[in-house]
């Protein structure tokens, strides 16, 4: 895990911006060769949407092209590294729980979305539709890791 210097701020998960990176990485490979082989123009931007976007408006001659395996091959690793990285995400205390008179803390899930949640040690559950309510309700604090 990364944060600022004197490790107040945000928490930065080194393997999802690795796993990210890797995302992009081919992304931007495979998107340069479709940009050169066609003689065309690339994607307007170099992020994963803009990047996914170009790719699968070229999805049918990427597959017809002698390197079509290769793609899904790296394709297929490529996920499995992001499956991973999220799937280890650690807990992520948020502070005290926000109902009256609980003394629990709130905490993150490790899951992958959609599976993660936000719950309280003494029981309290916050499913995805509430957490802007949540949020709301926290005192300004910063997050630590469980």
């Amino acid at each position: 895990m990364s944060g600022s210097r004197d490790g107040e701020g945000i928490f930065l998960d080194d393997r999802a911006f690795a796993a990210r990176a890797s995302i992009v990485t081919f992304l931007s490979s495979w998107a340069a060769l479709i940009r050169e082989e066609r003689r065309g123009t690339g994607p307007a931007r170099r992020t994963p949407f803009h990047l996914t976007a170009f790719l699968i408006a070229h999805l049918d001659w990427l597959l017809d092209h002698p390197a079509g395996p290769d793609f899904t091959e790296e394709l297929e690793q490529t996920s499995d590294a992001a499956r991973r990285a999220s799937a280890a995400t650690p807990a992520m205390v948020l502070g005290p729980c926000v109902e009256d008179g609980c003394e629990g803390s709130l905490i993150t899930t490790g899951s992958p979305a959609p599976a993660a949640a936000v719950r309280c040690t003494a029981g309290h559950q916050w499913p995805v539709h509430r957490w802007l309510e949540l949020q709301r309700r926290l005192r300004p604090q910063h997050l630590r890791r469980a």
